[in-house]
């Protein structure tokens, strides 16, 4: 539990420096992929009652929405 608790702490010092939106997306997705082991993952904003994907770490997921 500490060394999670310690990992999340580092992570969210990452946080406060000065960021893009895109570059802290990317800071949040990856820091919470390795705390959960998880392999991929998307963050969605609530955009006018839609939710938008802003951010993947899916290549495929990526490049389909270049091209919409």
């Amino acid at each position: 539990m500490e060394d999670t608790l310690k990992k999340i702490n580092e992570a969210g010092l990452k946080l406060l420096e000065s960021l893009t939106p895109e570059e802290t997306y990317k800071i949040v997705l990856f820091e919470a992929l390795a705390l959960v082991s998880a392999e991929s993952g998307s963050i969605f904003l609530e955009r006018d009652g839609i939710l938008e994907r802003v951010f993947t770490s899916h290549d495929k997921l990526n490049r389909s929405e270049e091209h919409t």
